[in-house]
């Protein structure tokens, strides 16, 4: 089943995207200037996935292109904003003052001081800059109604980081954690020894499945093996991986590997070396890129049987970064050029024409990717993209 995903995300793509040849070219979207941050996301309608375009400018407000009955098109009137963000499903607007705005249901009105939001279908949290938790709940999803002691966010203190999508958790100023007893009897029983007992923690992400990536501080991740995840400065969880960049250039595994199905690739990415960075976006990818510290990029050369698939990226040179969805990989150069090219499967081949467009772009400072289409941010502030009509 597993080797059949690629190809059902191809049809997918395909429905979605039409036909490639309305792909846009390399002139900007017409009115759209004086960006600063943009955004690819991708919205299902018409039976089909639709790609969303939105843009936030220098003056604080904010540009769409997309459905109209879309959730996201509420942001064509929020205003006073610095900073978009996507938490799951929705949007989240920071405001200079520290009030937030949000595409989700949730009443956000009386927020303040908040530097970072997380949400799930029942609650959102968000992170004062003094440390202290705003909470919101949705009171028709609310799971934890009957439960209210034990998720009394309000008490929570000295947090610096908010963990969410799943059970919420908190990073503490002094390495510790705030969780639910829950889960933190669900990480006992799993394997992953008492949560009470976890110090100096420095960084926590999402990996498989909610479960959270704790990292330490010295360079180890709780729960992941030693021998192999030491010296870590950042990870990278994929469906059912994660890598983890140690500060050596070198890339660390996890699983080792699967007693249902070896994905000898794997072995592949330990070889790495001199990494700077590694991209891992999209949501049906499996494998990282890595981009090298001299401006080089590297990936997984062979398919599911460890033959020969086609791709090399190694002729890639001057890059400052790297963006994928789960089939394409686009590198940005330092010159403002974009290269692109299927990476680690097949099915890349399908949805490579419908990109083709950036190969044309020039003068680029930053890049957004979704499964549909490519967005240019121009050193100008004018926008580029591979969606039809523009």
């Amino acid at each position: 089943m597993k080797k059949l995903l690629p190809f059902l995300l191809a049809f997918a793509l395909l429905l979605g995207l039409g036909v490639p040849a309305l792909a846009a070219g390399s002139e900007p979207i017409r009115g759209w200037d004086h960006v600063v941050q943009i955004m690819a996301l991708e919205e299902y309608a018409d039976r089909g996935h639709v790609p969303v375009t939105i843009a936030l400018c220098s003056d604080g407000t904010v540009l769409y292109d997309g459905p109209e009955n879309s959730d996201y098109a509420a942001v064509k009137n929020w205003t006073g904003v610095v900073r978009l963000e996507k938490e799951w499903m929705w949007l989240v607007g920071f405001r200079a003052d520290g009030s937030v705005l949000t595409t989700a249901s949730f009443d956000l009105s009386g927020w303040t001081g908040i530097r970072q939001v997380v949400m799930n279908n029942e609650v959102a949290l968000g992170l004062r800059s003094d440390g202290t938790v705003a909470c919101a709940q949705n009171p028709e999803k609310m799971r934890y109604v009957s439960n209210q002691e034990e998720w009394d966010f309000e008490s929570w203190t000295d947090v610096v980081a908010l963990l969410g999508r799943y059970d919420p958790m908190a990073l503490r100023a002094d390495g510790t954690l705030y969780m639910s007893a829950s889960e933190r009897e669900y990480l006992s029983d799993s394997g992953w020894g008492d949560p009470k007992d976890w110090t100096d923690i420095v960084a926590l992400g999402n990996w498989l499945y909610g479960e959270p990536a704790a990292l330490k501080a010295d360079g180890t991740v709780i729960g992941f093996p030693e021998e192999e995840w030491h010296d870590i400065v950042s990870i990278y969880s994929l469906p059912d991986s994660a890598f983890g960049l140690r500060a050596d250039g070198t890339v660390a595994v996890y699983p080792a590997a699967n007693p249902h199905y070896t994905d000898e690739r794997l072995e592949r990415v330990r070889e790495w070396t001199d990494i700077a960075a590694l991209s891992a976006g999209g949501e049906y990818r499996y494998l990282p890129v890595g981009l090298h510290s001299d401006g080089t990029a590297v990936c997984v050369t062979v398919d599911w049987e460890n033959e020969p698939n086609g791709v090399d990226l190694s002729g890639w040179t001057d890059l400052r970064g790297l963006f994928t969805n789960s089939v394409l990989t686009l590198g940005l150069r330092s010159d403002g050029t974009v290269l692109l090219a299927r990476d680690h499967t097949e099915d890349g081949d399908e949805i490579l024409p419908a990109f083709e467009a950036v190969r044309d772009w020039s003068d680029i400072v930053d890049i957004a990717v979704s499964e549909q289409h490519a967005v240019g941010l121009r050193a100008d502030g004018t926008v580029v993209s591979t969606a039809s009509g523009h």
